[in-house]
């Protein structure tokens, strides 16, 4: 037995009659009728509960078209907190948002303890508070850019542009550890700090 969902754009309520218009492709591409592969036969079943975290619960699935996930959810997450839902029912999101956010939340904390590290490695190295701290203060322009690229090309913050900021970040520390490096070698052979 395999599951297999199939799409059918209707007008008003399905019928019976709207099998006969689904078509499925073949390896080649080819299209052929449903009807020509299956039989089609309706029997009654038994009736299935589905359960989440040990209490009833139905799931309802979308995909996007047009619109980023963000705004989908924005529209649903307004109509859903608008409902006057029954005693004892709720919603919960899942789905990309929810993964998306668990993501977030353990890339956040990664990232922290290395830019403390980084931090530490980099007081070590230098023997100064303050040429970390200006090593640091790089950060936030190559965040705003970033920011701002986003921005102008009408995407959101995913986790696929987390990961680029995090490489972003990475590239500004080391660029601006080899600047202050440089200053330090350029003062120590007598230049002036200006």
């Amino acid at each position: 037995t395999y599951d297999i969902v199939l799409r059918l754009p209707t007008q008003g309520q399905p019928t019976y009659d709207d099998f006969d218009h689904i078509a499925l492709n073949t390896l080649s591409g080819a299209p052929i009728p449903l009807n020509h592969v299956v039989d089609l036969e309706f029997h009654k079943g038994h009736p299935v509960v589905n359960h989440y975290n040990r209490e009833r619960a139905a799931t309802i699935t979308a995909n996007t078209s047009g619109r980023s996930v963000d705004e989908i959810m924005q529209d649903v997450l307004q109509k859903l907190e608008a409902y006057d839902w029954p005693a004892s029912y709720d919603y919960k999101i899942a789905g990309e948002t929810e993964s998306r956010g668990e993501a977030f939340g353990n890339m956040t904390q990664a990232v922290l303890i290395a830019l403390v590290c980084i931090c530490g490695v980099l007081v070590l190295q230098f023997r100064s508070f303050s040429q970390p701290l200006i090593i640091f203060s790089a950060i936030p322009l190559a965040a705003i850019g970033s920011i701002f690229a986003l921005l102008f090309t009408g995407h959101t913050f995913s986790f696929t542009a987390f990961v680029g900021l995090t490489s972003l970040v990475g590239i500004v520390i080391n660029d601006s550890i080899l600047l202050v490096d440089y200053i330090n070698i350029q003062r120590r052979e007598g230049s002036e700090l200006y």
